[in-house]
């Protein structure tokens, strides 16, 4: 059984946010970005 890997990342600074992404992405995640802590609570 293959499981997905999964990243939460909230992080409030656009070009931070997208430079995880992407790191992480190309690591293999499955990234879900929000930009406040709220959203990330909700996601």
């Amino acid at each position: 059984m293959i499981t997905e890997k999964k990243i939460l990342i909230a992080e409030d600074d656009e070009s931070s946010a997208e430079l995880l992404r992407t790191v992480c992405e190309e690591s293999g995640y499955s990234v879900t970005l929000t930009y406040d802590g709220s959203a990330a609570l909700k996601a």
